[in-house]
């Protein structure tokens, strides 16, 4: 009986051993399928973030050119509040028809010189008359009433807008995707 019982033991102990063999493979196996399961979503998460930082550069450079176009405008709304009467004394033209002023005013008994910015439309007429629209803590700081200012405002908030509208989207695709 003793025989018998000790031949119980050891098969026991071979068919417990080949199980633990084979849950190893399987143990192993399952690893190796999740460890690659995982590279492959990693893979296609940084596939997704590379497409996403395309979305964020070109939503960062019409930021920053809408910034760039529209802030220095905005300032000078807000810094210029006094109107006075001033003239065009020349007109600077490029080959490619772009034209700015320059314009003189008197503001406290001084007289005051600047110029426009560049702009493809010829507003100006030489000794002409315009409303000059200027800072009373500076009053060299300065623009001419109806020189496009208005519209490079327009087009440099629309700029910006459209950059953060671009990175906003560009965030919100890789939180989906």
């Amino acid at each position: 009986m003793l025989g018998i019982q000790e031949e119980e033991r050891k098969s026991m102990y071979f068919q417990c051993r080949k199980y633990s063999k084979d849950m190893l493979i399987f143990i192993v196996a399952d690893i190796w399928n999740c460890y690659n399961g995982y590279e492959e979503k990693d893979k296609l998460k940084i596939q997704g973030e590379t497409k996403m930082i395309v979305f964020w550069i070109i939503g960062i450079l019409f930021l920053i050119v809408g910034l760039i176009v529209s802030v220095p405008n905005l300032i000078k709304f807000i810094k210029c509040k006094e109107y006075t009467t001033g003239k065009i004394v020349s007109i600077d033209s490029l080959p490619n028809g772009n034209a700015r002023a320059v314009y003189e005013y008197i503001v406290s008994s001084s007289k005051y010189t600047n110029k426009t910015n560049w702009t493809p439309q010829h507003i100006f007429h030489l000794d002409g008359e315009c409303h000059v629209i200027y800072d009373k803590n500076n009053p060299d700081y300065s623009y001419i009433k109806q020189s496009g200012q208005y519209i490079r405002c327009i087009v440099g908030i629309l700029f910006a807008m459209i950059g953060i509208g671009v990175l906003l989207l560009g965030i919100f695709l890789i939180t989906v995707l």
